[in-house]
């Protein structure tokens, strides 16, 4: 599979020759994510995180939030990840599984809303309305997925924590 690259430094996209000299500036991010967008996902380096010479959080962001995106550049705990949004990342070794769910697990405060979010739709569903308001914002079937992803994950962390339970009293035994 061929995964495009978006590199960024000095809020620009570039391509660096060796890794050392700008050898060109690209379009905008945006435009290269149009450009990119048939692809079923890119990558997006920051080069600025990687040296050292602050952040493009707020672009990384945007591309992410546009496309199915892997990091890199900078990103070197599972905060930094959860804080430019991301969900989640790969782990390479178990030691990591448990910082990992920790960082990307749903707040209590994110799992109270999901719920309640559910619960609500699913009753003004059951009356035959398809959306209605809450505290002056619209909640419609956007806002339910965007609950049902939170409850998926957090349920996706249990069932992985739970196998990862099942596994360990099996090797004991």
């Amino acid at each position: 599979m061929i995964i495009p690259c978006i590199d960024l430094m000095d809020r620009k996209v570039v391509q660096l020759v060796q890794g050392r000299e700008k050898a060109l500036e690209g379009d905008s991010p945006l435009e290269m994510l149009r450009r990119f967008s048939k692809f079923p996902e890119i990558q997006v380096i920051d080069l600025d995180a990687a040296i050292g010479n602050g952040s493009n959080d707020d672009i990384v962001r945007l591309i992410a939030s546009h496309a199915k995106t892997r990091i890199g550049g900078g990103v070197r705990s599972a905060e930094r990840a959860a804080a430019l949004g991301f969900e989640g990342k790969w782990a390479i070794h178990p030691s990591q599984l448990e910082i990992a769910n920790e960082v990307f697990s749903p707040s209590k405060r994110e799992l109270s809303w999901a719920r309640e979010i559910f619960a609500k739709i699913q009753s003004a569903s059951a009356g035959g309305d398809g959306a209605f308001g809450q505290d002056g914002v619209l909640i419609d079937l956007a806002v339910l997925k965007r609950a049902q992803a939170i409850l998926d994950r957090q349920q996706a962390i249990e069932q992985a924590s739970a196998a990862r339970s099942n596994e360990g009293a099996r090797d004991v035994a």
